[in-house]
Formats: structure tokens, C-alpha cells, sequence
């Protein structure tokens, strides 16, 4: 379900997302913010296989 963002919330995404860029982990770990809303944020993972654990699997 996609809700469409107000302007506060895409500009809250993007101040995020300018953050996030900022933060080695997250180019590390590979995920990025999809959209932020009061009270949430969705983030977004693409499984790549240095994700997996040793049985191939991602929590």
C-alpha cells in the first residue's frame, strides 16, 4: 500500500536520506530510507549474498 507523501514528509525523506549518506553503516549494510511519515519511517533492503548468514538465510 503506497500512501502519497505530503511535502513535509518528502522533505523529512529527503533531510533522512541526506543523513543516512552521511552514516558509513549505512552504505555498508546497503539499505536505504523509502519514505518518512510522523511517527515512521520505511527503509528498504535490497538481500544481497553478503546479507545471508551461514545457512543462506536473512532475519
Amino acid at each position: 500500500m503506497t500512501k502519497k507523501m505530503s511535502k513535509g514528509e518528502k522533505r523529512f525523506t529527503e533531510l533522512v536520506r541526506q543523513r543516512m549518506k552521511e552514516s558509513r553503516s549505512t552504505e555498508l549494510l546497503g539499505f536505504d530510507v523509502e519514505s518518512v511519515h510522523a511517527g515512521r519511517a520505511i527503509f528498504r533492503l535490497d538481500v544481497k549474498p553478503n546479507h545471508k548468514q551461514v545457512h543462506g538465510v536473512v532475519l
